[in-house]
C-alpha cells in the first residue's frame, strides 16, 4: 500500500504540459547568438575610433619585411644602426598584421582587433562560467571591458590578451575535472604565443604559480599531480624558445625590463588615475573579495591575483593581462558570497554604467570618435600622409633626424629610400644612443654634432622634449620646406637639400 501511494503521489507531480523538446535547443541557440553579438559589441566598442599608435606602424614594416622572406634580425629601418640586433620580435603577429594590411587596409586592422577583443572576452567568459552563473560572468566581464579599454590598440599585446585567457580555460577545466590532461594543452600553447609576443613568459608564469600553489598546499591535486604540473611550468618555459629567436626571448624581455632606467616609456608606468580608474576598482573588488573569503581560496589563486596585480600597479601594459588572469579566481569568489543583490539583471547595467562614469572618454566624444578606416587609425593632427607625398616628390632620401613618435610611420611609408634616425623599438638601438640624444639637447653645439649627418629632419608638431628634436633647428641653418597641423619638414640649407629651401621662401 505504500509504495502505491509513494507511485500516487509521484504521478500527480508530473507536469501536465511537459515542455516541447526543441524548447531547450532553441534557447541555447538565443543565448549564443547573444553572447557572440554582446562580444562582437564589446570588441567593435573599443576598437572602432580614432586611434593613435606610434608602435603599430614598424610593426607593419617588419611584418613587410618577413612577408618577403627576410626574418628581422637587425635593426634595418633604421639609418643610425642598422646593423644593431633584434634579439626578438613578434614575428607572426607582425606578418599577420601586414597580411590584413594587404587585403583590407586600416579597416581590416580595425576588424581584426574587434575580433581578438571578442574572442579574448569569449574565452574569459568560458572559463568564468565554471565557477559562476551567467549574471555573475558577464558583470566581471563588463567590467573588464573598461579594464582592457586603455590598452587596446593595434599591437602585438592583443595577442597576448588571447593567450592569456586561453591558459585561465585551461587552468579551469584542469580544476573541474581534477585532471591534467587539459594543462598540457598549455605547452604547444605558449609554443605558438612566443611568436606572437614575449608576453608568452607570463603565460608560463601562470601555470607555474597554479602548480607550485597545488605543490605547497594541495587543494585540487594531489602531492604527486602538483609535481607533474610543476614539470608541465617547466615544459610551458621551455616552449618560448619555440620561436625563430630562440633564447632570444629572454635576453629581450631583460632589455624591456632595464629601458627604463634610459628613457621614460609609457606602457612601463605605473597604473595612474583617471585612466586606469576602472583598474583600480576592478583590483579593489577583487582583493576585498579574496579577503573575505579567504579560508576557502586556494594558495595558488593567492599567488596569482598578487603577483599579476603587482605587475599591473607597476607597469599599465600588465592591466589587461591582470583581468584575464584572475578573471575566473574573482568570479569565483563573487558567487561563493551568496548575495542576492550582485545575482539579479540589475547588475551587468549597473557595471556598465559605473564603467561609463569611471572612463575618462565621455560618452559624447566616443561617439564623436567612432568610425573605421584609415582616417581613424592615421589622426591628421598627429600623423600626415600630405607630408609622405611631398618627400617622394620632392626627392628627399636617405638618413632623415626624426621625433621619435614619428619613425615608425616614415619607415612604413618611405623605407628603404628613407632611413629614419630613432623610433620606438628602444630595445632595437643601444641603451646609450637614446642617453646621448637627451644629453645632446642641452646644448645647441652638441645637437649640431648629433644630427651633423642628417641634411633633412622630419619634426611632430604637437610633441617637445630632446626625443622630438623641436626647438634644436634654429632657422638661419634649416628652412622649412613642408608644414601640415601634423609635421614640419626642414632641409639643411647648406646641405645636398638646400635647393628646395630657395623653392619655398
Amino acid at each position: 500500500m505504500s509504495r502505491g501511494k509513494s507511485a500516487g503521489k509521484a504521478v500527480n507531480k508530473r507536469p501536465s504540459n511537459p515542455p516541447s523538446t526543441g524548447a531547450i535547443p532553441r534557447f541555447r541557440l538565443f543565448k549564443g547568438i547573444t553572447l557572440v553579438v554582446l562580444a562582437l559589441a564589446a570588441g567593435a566598442l573599443l576598437s572602432f575610433h580614432l586611434t593613435y599608435e606610434a608602435d603599430f606602424w614598424w610593426h607593419l614594416a617588419q611584418g613587410r619585411e618577413t612577408a618577403a622572406g627576410r626574418l628581422v634580425t637587425r635593426n634595418l629601418l633604421s639609418g643610425t644602426y642598422p646593423n644593431y640586433p633584434q634579439p626578438f620580435t613578434s614575428w607572426l603577429f607582425e606578418l599577420c598584421a601586414y597580411g590584413v594590411w594587404s587585403l583590407a587596409g586600416a579597416a581590416g586592422i580595425e576588424i581584426g582587433q574587434a575580433l581578438i577583443i571578442a574572442i579574448t572576452l569569449a574565452l574569459s567568459y568560458f572559463a568564468c562560467r565554471h565557477r559562476a552563473p551567467i549574471s555573475l560572468v558577464l558583470g566581471i566581464e563588463a567590467l573588464g571591458l573598461f579594464v582592457l579599454e586603455p590598452r587596446a590598440m593595434p599591437r602585438p599585446h592583443m595577442a597576448s590578451l588571447i593567450a592569456m585567457a586561453a591558459c585561465t580555460l585551461l587552468v579551469e577545466r584542469t580544476v573541474r575535472a581534477r585532471s591534467l590532461k587539459p594543462l598540457w594543452w598549455s605547452v604547444p600553447l605558449i609554443a605558438l604565443w612566443s611568436n606572437t609576443h614575449a608576453e608568452a613568459f607570463f603565460g608560463a608564469g601562470y601555470i607555474g604559480l597554479f602548480a607550485f600553489g597545488e605543490f605547497l598546499r594541495p587543494a585540487i591535486l594531489s602531492r604527486r599531480q602538483a609535481w607533474t604540473a610543476l614539470a608541465i611550468a617547466a615544459a610551458a618555459t621551455a616552449a618560448n624558445m619555440m620561436n625563430p629567436y630562440g633564447t632570444g626571448i629572454f635576453r629581450y624581455l631583460w632589455e624591456n625590463a632595464n629601458a627604463t632606467d634610459v628613457v621614460q616609456i609609457a606602457e612601463f608606468r605605473p597604473a595612474y588615475l583617471p585612466v586606469y580608474a576602472p583598474f583600480f576598482a576592478y583590483l579593489a573588488c577583487g582583493a576585498a573579495l579574496l579577503l573575505w573569503k579567504r579560508r576557502v581560496v586556494g594558495l595558488w589563486e593567492v599567488l596569482v591575483f598578487a603577483v599579476f596585480a603587482y605587475l599591473a600597479l607597476q607597469h599599465v601594459r600588465f592591466t589587461p593581462l591582470f583581468f584575464c588572469a584572475s578573471a575566473p579566481i574573482v568570479s569565483g569568489c563573487l558567487a561563493d558570497t551568496r548575495i542576492k543583490l550582485v545575482k539579479g539583471a540589475i547588475l551587468v547595467p549597473a557595471v556598465v554604467l559605473a564603467g561609463f562614469l569611471m572612463s575618462p572618454v565621455p560618452f559624447e566624444r566616443r561617439l564623436q570618435q567612432f568610425g573605421v578606416g584609415s582616417n581613424y587609425l592615421e589622426p591628421s593632427d598627429t600623423l600626415s600622409r600630405d607630408a609622405n607625398a611631398y618627400i617622394r616628390s620632392a626627392g628627399l632620401r636617405g638618413l632623415v633626424f626624426n621625433s621619435n613618435n614619428l619613425g615608425g610611420y616614415l619607415a612604413w611609408n618611405l623605407y628603404p629610400d628613407v632611413q629614419i634616425f630613432q623610433d620606438t623599438r628602444f630595445q632595437a638601438y643601444p641603451a646609450r644612443f637614446f642617453a646621448e640624444i637627451h644629453e645632446a639637447y642641452q646644448s645647441q653645439p652638441e645637437w649640431d654634432r648629433l644630427v651633423a649627418g642628417a641634411d633633412w629632419a622630419v619634426l611632430s608638431r604637437n610633441r617637445g622634449g630632446p626625443l622630438s628634436g623641436v626647438g634644436r633647428f634654429p632657422q638661419e641653418q634649416w628652412a622649412p620646406v613642408f608644414m601640415d597641423r601634423a609635421v614640419v619638414v626642414l632641409v639643411r640649407r647648406s646641405g645636398r637639400f638646400g635647393s628646395l629651401a630657395q623653392e619655398h621662401r
